[in-house]
């Protein structure tokens, strides 16, 4: 952990331990450690991710507080009583544990919600104890109190001391009245559990009784009057009865709480890891975490990872990556100029990733997982070990060189440092080639010039630096990848004041080959800054244009699924006015076919020319939305040849069937499908496909106009037959020809909506009401289940705002209650 320090990764599980609901859970947060094996990692990281989107879906805040009982479970498994404050924390912890245990969903909708699954399945490890729970807060007032509703014993036994009490301060009432120059003060008080009034020592023959206690000063006697005796007696007696009661019912819920022992401790140790897992979501989500990639090979790629421990509000992102081409990166720079956190950030986020935590990095960002993370930060000087800094930095490094293998993450600050530059330059040198054949991903930081040349020459390898304005004279903490960096310490100690004959002199103290070495890296570096701005700014202009047209592609693909949704709604519609027309007029030709006058045959024979008519106006209605509507969304392969008994698809209409007429004389023919016949234009019919069958348009407001008036058409002329063909009939038997209409079509008693979306149930409710008023229902029973409320209020506003619609209401208790709405229906 001695590493891990150093990169502050306790720090962070101190963090996560503040997201905790619970005692335990913090103590499992500050436990966490970073795993080695990867299918263990993605397990943690799946737990998170399933404990986030719980709470981004709002539903839940997280974890509740709970205490911890396991203590209290063990004292009743082993036979003792536990108190009232007791046997309220295990009513506690077992709230708590019916609370999440609520938060599973119902079984069709866990089935669909597989992010989810990692935390359900842990949930449903728990087994709460709901008549426990029940029993402990019915009986249990306070910590240390028990309610009346305990037991009818201990009840009735409260209500005698309370007439008892009473009539005890009625009669010490009446003599203090009665005595009031006897007495010290006109109260009533207890000694010893009894009631006794305050003497005056001079008064005490007035006062007859018995003495339980005296003032300090002696002058005041605390006498319980012969009159109240027998009563305190009874009182005393009462109040042995209720400790009794009290003592056998804390025995009996004790007794209660051990036979469900084993189940309440094992919840505890499920509720401190779900409180565990809840606190790495909240971590997460505080500092906008994500989850990263892992792999065993090596590789790291952050992007815009930020340190997780600045303020994210000035903390300056950094953009990494290692092991694709180069496996060992050295980063340059000024001091205070970013490489120390850079290096740290790349540490931490790795220790993070690997104990199932989100890193605070853009999306994709990628993380090796290794099994040993060897770091070498800070001076490291030991007063105890009498090591000097250099000492002590070699020390570490040897340490490092000892354990370095291909599954090590070495990270060494300011390598070789603390020694004769050269020498230390050398050594520095060496040991990264050391680390390098023995496999190690290498990440380190240095001042040295030599090591910069080295790197760059060397395949492997890689360079970095940390930025430095050279206007400004300041770091700008970004990280350059590629770009070797330089100290700036003559720009530095120019900015902080050193006197400018000194820096001169230092300037002409250098080499000149290294100054034009530098000159020539820092041009480099500023050619590659305003490459890379430019690439920026062209990335940025490219990634507004690609959301511009996202926009616009969502608002058109909107338009055409208002245009497809109203189409869908009105056939529907349309389609129901006329099977409804159609079921009455079938009802009508039943009763004329039986009726004796057979001198109707005229009448019959109409009816049954208008029924045909219907069928016919629906078909070319059907076609004239079908052209009004296909407009430019037509898609799909088209037929080379039209053949009669072949399956076809309608694009315009969204409606797949099978060719049963050539075309006619006007390029019409007509689809068959479920007893339905469509008229279409030929030259729109397309192939079938899976993916047709959703690519369905709205209608045109002038097409809809033209379908609701020939509708109206329709509906006015089979009203009129049938008023012709049913005047000699009353209405009753037309009422009770419809209630047996229900029993002969097999509609339902009750709609199920449960699963469909509030789009899709409204649609089916729609039809169903449709149905019902043509079969005689007078009572609709509507299963749409409890779940968020969401799809019960729209059915109910839905049935509210329908005229057929008498009552709307829940169903009672036990026969579906909130989860199942019934509605009177005429």
């Amino acid at each position: 952990m001695t590493s891990y320090k150093s990169l502050e990764f306790d720090q962070i599980l101190s963090l996560l331990s503040r997201k905790a609901a619970s005692k335990s859970g913090a103590a499992a947060c500050l436990q966490l450690f970073p795993e080695t094996d990867i299918e263990r990692i993605r397990s943690l990281l799946n737990e998170t991710e399933a404990a986030l989107s719980l709470l981004f879906k709002g539903d839940i805040t997280g974890m509740p507080n709970f205490p911890e009982v396991a203590e209290s479970a063990d004292y009743a498994a082993a036979g003792l009583c536990l108190s009232c404050a007791q046997l309220l924390q295990v009513n506690r912890f077992l709230s708590a544990v019916s609370q999440v245990y609520r938060y599973l969903p119902p079984p069709e909708v866990r089935s669909e919600e597989t992010v989810r699954e990692p935390i359900y399945k842990i949930i449903a490890t728990l087994s709460p104890l709901p008549e426990l729970e029940r029993i402990i807060s019915r009986s249990v007032e306070n910590d240390e109190r028990l309610s009346d509703a305990a037991s009818s014993e201990l009840a009735a036994i409260r209500r005698r001391i309370s007439r008892t009490e009473s009539k005890v301060r009625d009669f010490m009432t009446d003599l203090v009245r009665r005595r009031p120059t006897a007495l010290q003060e006109s109260i009533v008080t207890q000694r010893g559990g009894r009631f006794v009034v305050p003497v005056r020592r001079e008064a005490q023959q007035d006062i007859p009784g018995i003495i339980h206690d005296t003032s300090g000063s002696g002058q005041t006697l605390f006498i319980e009057p012969m009159g109240v005796v027998d009563m305190n007696n009874e009182i005393r007696r009462l109040r042995g009865e209720e400790e009794a009661e009290t003592e056998r019912i804390l025995r009996d819920l004790s007794s209660r709480v051990a036979a469900g022992s084993d189940r309440i401790i094992s919840d505890q140790k499920t509720m401190s890891v779900l409180d565990l897992i809840f606190a790495r979501a909240r971590l997460a989500m505080e500092q906008n975490g994500q989850r990263p990639r892992l792999n065993t090979a090596g590789k790291i790629r952050l992007v815009a990872a930020r340190h997780p421990l600045l303020d994210p509000a000035t903390v300056v992102p950094i953009t990494l990556e290692l092991g694709y081409e180069n496996r060992a990166l050295l980063i340059t720079g000024p001091n205070t100029g970013g490489k120390t956190v850079a290096l740290k950030t790349c540490g931490l986020l790795t220790l993070m990733a690997q104990s199932g935590l989100f890193i605070p990095a853009a999306e994709h960002s990628e993380i090796a997982v290794f099994e040993k993370i060897l770091v070498a930060i800070g001076d490291g000087q030991s007063i105890a070990e009498s090591l000097s800094t250099f000492s002590a930095h070699i020390k570490q490094l040897e340490n490092m060189c000892r354990e370095a293998d291909q599954f090590t993450l070495i990270l060494a600050d300011e390598l070789g440092s603390g020694t004769d530059p050269r020498e230390g330059a050398a050594l520095a040198r060496a040991v990264l080639e050391y680390w390098y054949a023995a496999g190690a991903t290498i990440i380190a930081t240095t001042h040295y010039s030599e090591l910069k040349y080295f790197v760059m020459n060397t395949p492997g390898y890689a360079n970095a630096s940390c930025e430095f304005d050279g206007e400004t004279l300041k770091p700008t903490y970004k990280l350059l990848m590629g770009i070797p960096g330089t100290s700036h310490a003559i720009e530095i100690s120019r900015r902080l004041g050193l006197p400018e004959s000194v820096l001169s002199r230092a300037t002409t103290l250098l080499d000149t080959t290294e100054l034009e070495t530098e000159r020539v890296l820092q041009e480099a570096i500023r050619l590659r800054y305003a490459s890379e701005n430019a690439l920026e700014r062209a990335r940025e202009a490219e990634e507004t244009a690609r959301r511009a047209q996202a926009k616009a592609e969502a608002q058109l693909e909107q338009l055409r699924e208002n245009r497809r949704e109203i189409l869908n709604q009105e056939r529907e519609k349309i389609r129901s006015d006329y099977l409804r027309g159609l079921s009455e007029l079938d009802e009508h030709l039943k009763f004329l076919r039986n009726d004796e006058h057979r001198s109707r045959e005229g009448t019959l024979r109409l009816t049954e020319q208008v029924r045909r008519s219907a069928g016919q106006e629906l078909n070319a209605l059907e076609g004239e939305i079908g052209r009004a509507t296909l407009q430019r969304d037509i898609s799909g392969a088209k037929p080379s040849e039209l053949i009669v008994g072949e399956t076809y698809y309608a694009p315009g209409i969204g409606f797949t069937g099978v060719l049963t007429s050539e075309p006619d004389n006007k390029g019409n023919c007509t689809l068959s499908r479920g007893g339905l016949r469509i008229t279409v234009p030929a030259e729109d019919l397309r192939l079938p496909d899976p993916d047709q069958t959703t690519r369905q348009t709205a209608p045109d407001v002038a097409a809809l106009s033209d379908y609701y008036r020939h509708k109206a058409v329709l509906r006015d002329s089979a009203a009129s037959a049938v008023e012709s063909a049913s005047a000699s009939r009353s209405r009753q038997r037309q009422s009770r020809s419809r209630a047996r209409g229900a029993a002969e079509r097999g509609l339902p008693g009750e709609l199920m909506l449960i699963g469909k979306t509030v789009e899709e149930a409204l649609i089916e409710l729609d039809r169903y009401m449709d149905r019902a008023a043509l079969s005689g229902l007078t009572v609709l029973r509507i299963v749409h289940g409890k779940g968020s409320g969401i799809l019960r209020n729209a059915v109910q506003e839905a049935l509210q705002k329908d005229p057929r619609v008498n009552n709307v209401r829940l169903a009672p208790y036990g026969e579906g209650d909130s989860g199942v709405t019934l509605a009177d229906f005429t």
